[in-house]
C-alpha cells in the first residue's frame, strides 16, 4: 500500500476468511469483529503513512483483541 493512496482505498479492502478465522477463536458478534478488521486496516494504512516521518507505531498490551486481529490478518498475507 502506498503512502499516496487515500484511507478510503485501505477501507475498501475486504476479507471474509479473516473475519470469520477470527470469529472461529472468539466469541463476539460478526458486526463488531468485522469493525475490528477495519480499525486494523486503518492502523496499516496510518502505519504507512507515518513511516515517512520515521514515527513508531505500536500496538499496546492492552489492545488485545486488536493485536489478535492483526494476527488473523498476517496469517492471510497473500490474499
Amino acid at each position: 500500500m502506498s503512502a499516496t493512496h487515500p484511507l478510503a482505498a485501505a477501507l475498501e479492502y475486504r476479507n471474509d476468511d479473516v473475519v470469520n478465522s477470527f470469529l472461529a477463536t472468539y466469541a463476539m458478534p460478526r458486526d463488531e469483529a468485522e469493525l475490528l478488521f477495519e480499525d486494523v486496516r486503518r492502523w496499516m494504512w496510518l502505519c504507512v503513512k507515518t513511516k515517512a516521518s520515521q514515527t513508531s507505531m505500536f500496538i499496546d498490551p492492552k489492545m488485545r483483541l486488536f493485536d489478535e486481529m492483526w494476527h488473523t490478518f498476517i496469517l492471510f498475507t497473500m490474499d
